[in-house]
């Protein structure tokens, strides 16, 4: 995966940071969440046991070197996009709400799906497939019915909450950011079939509600408040992303530059 697919890579296109450490971590899932599959021949476990990092590397001239010290090396900020995950695990309510988080600056857009739980343990399952309108496993009975955030001032957002009988507008909304925010692919691989049985997920932009309502720059409190259509047979779990806005700046300390982020 191409670092640029990340927000703050993303943001070096017209920005280049000082000399610096950067650490990435990479996170492997144990035995019991390893993608399982069966085929005509055998049972198979997908086993990732290889990572390469590729960093390509700019060698300047003499005048490169003067116009990145004149334009890049000095007090400068910009902003990115940064993930913040939530989850609420192992619960069984058939009407809840989900504290996402108490207190965020600058929330821009938050992803939701529900997942059962007994997927992050099992070698059967797929955990990268979510349940949010399938939470029991034999069938499709108990969904998410609707849902809607409250967003720091305690109105609701939507104003008129997603419900499944209005799927498609759901996932018109996760659409319409595939397409309109995320310009990496000339396409989606959605349609509502597999969106409705595989990927289902909530996409909420509160990008123009932040604008219009966050004139002192507060943190804000974002609770999801959910229904589901009827009771579940097992317990599920909520997985929350949300990307708010960051800033990154670099100051002057003597004779050094600084990164905060």
């Amino acid at each position: 995966i191409p670092l640029n697919r990340y927000s703050f890579f993303k943001s070096l296109k017209t920005n280049m940071l000082p000399p610096s450490q950067i650490q990435i971590s990479a996170t492997l899932t144990d035995d019991n969440v390893l993608i399982y599959k069966t085929n005509d021949a055998e049972n198979a476990r997908v086993v990732i046991s290889k990572f390469i990092l590729w960093i390509p590397r700019m060698i300047f001239n003499s005048t490169g070197l003067s116009y990145v010290m004149k334009n890049y090396m000095i007090p400068t900020s910009w902003t990115y996009l940064r993930e913040m995950i939530q989850t609420l695990n192992n619960i069984r309510h058939e009407d809840n709400n989900f504290r996402i988080s108490p207190s965020i600056l600058n929330p821009k857009y938050v992803f939701v799906f529900f997942q059962r739980s007994n997927k992050m343990n099992s070698q059967n399952e797929n955990p990268y497939l979510f349940d949010t309108f399938k939470l029991n496993a034999a069938d499709d009975n108990c969904h998410l019915q609707s849902a809607r955030l409250t967003v720091g001032n305690g109105i609701y957002y939507p104003e008129n909450e997603f419900t499944y009988d209005n799927i498609v507008r759901i996932f018109k909304a996760v659409n319409n950011y595939v397409y309109k925010q995320n310009d990496k692919n000339t396409g989606s691989l959605l349609n509502l079939k597999n969106f409705k049985e595989l990927y289902g997920m909530l996409f909420f932009n509160i990008t123009y509600k932040n604008e219009t309502d966050n004139i002192t720059n507060d943190p804000k409190e974002i609770v999801l408040n959910y229904k589901l259509n009827t009771a579940p047979v097992a317990d599920y779990s909520i997985y929350s992303i949300v990307i708010c806005e960051q800033t990154v700046r670099v100051d002057v300390l003597g004779n050094e530059l600084i990164l905060y982020t």
